[in-house]
């Protein structure tokens, strides 16, 4: 409920969002440690562009560690853009939507709320090579994107990249590949702190090995963001914010327990 500082994260994300305005597709990669408010960040941004310009579209989804389904970087995502495409009207909706898009409700089933999708003619099962269905999806999904943010202002936020798939990751890769690449900010928050023997010990599996890695699998223009514990001011602001909400009639020492925490907000708020 409290979002305190980040100034200059916020301004560095606002001169993304203006750089992919004028035609420039750009992939913010926002990195930190577990709980030091990445998502919080992501979040503030994009309500504060939608407040500034209603026109704005914000697709948002998460990938979770021990999910296992298709595309999941774009569960979320693709949710988001369903509901979105069920508000435009139909002689708008002939204009946006892709040529392939019966294929994008046969990978996608809850893209079929959208009668013109659900109608569109697709793929017999078996009748193409998983390779050729793969690049026709990759393709319909770029259409959509591109003429989604020749529209309005688009941005698409996925939270915890760190655990996508690698269909999720090569998607991603197609979708921000110059030239002529949508005109979109894509913000992606990372877990910086994760090795890989963490990552067997926590799921079986290996991910992705690390920040630096993640980054190098995305097309076109990539900006690092790292995010760090907040300055000591900030942090003394949301301790006494806390405070303020637990009604706590102690006598509490707000800069003793922000310096405890180190400023981190996961630690502030336990």
């Amino acid at each position: 409920p409290h979002f305190i500082g980040r100034k200059a994260e916020l301004a560095t994300l606002r001169s993304a969002f203006e750089s992919a305005r004028q035609g420039r597709g750009l992939t913010v990669v926002v990195h930190g440690e577990s709980g030091v408010g990445k998502s919080a960040l992501t979040r503030r941004f994009a309500e504060a562009i939608a407040e500034g310009d209603p026109s704005t579209i914000v697709f948002s989804g998460r990938c979770y560690e021990r999910e296992s389904v298709p595309y999941k970087a774009f569960d979320g995502v693709i949710d988001s853009i369903a509901r979105f495409l069920t508000t435009v009207d139909a002689a708008d909706l002939a204009t946006v939507l892709p040529r392939q898009k019966g294929l994008l409700g046969q990978v996608f089933p809850v893209m079929r709320k959208i009668e013109a999708i659900a109608s569109a003619p697709r793929p017999m099962p078996g009748a193409l090579d998983p390779q050729v269905l793969r690049a026709r999806l990759f393709f319909a999904l770029r259409d959509l994107f591109t003429k989604l943010a020749d529209r309005a202002p688009l941005v698409l936020v996925i939270d915890d990249l760190q655990w996508a798939d690698a269909d999720s990751m090569a998607l991603l890769a197609e979708i921000t590949r110059p030239p002529d690449e949508p005109k979109l900010l894509l913000l992606a928050t990372v877990r910086a702190a994760l090795t890989t023997e963490a990552r067997r010990a926590g799921s079986g599996e290996t991910k992705l090995h690390s920040v630096e890695q993640i980054a190098t699998l995305f097309a076109g223009e990539v900006q690092m963001l790292p995010i760090q514990s907040l300055p000591r001011e900030d942090a003394r602001a949301l301790v006494n914010a806390l405070l303020r909400d637990a009604g706590s009639a102690e006598d509490v020492s707000a800069s003793g327990l922000a310096e405890e925490a180190g400023g981190h907000p996961l630690f502030i708020d336990e």
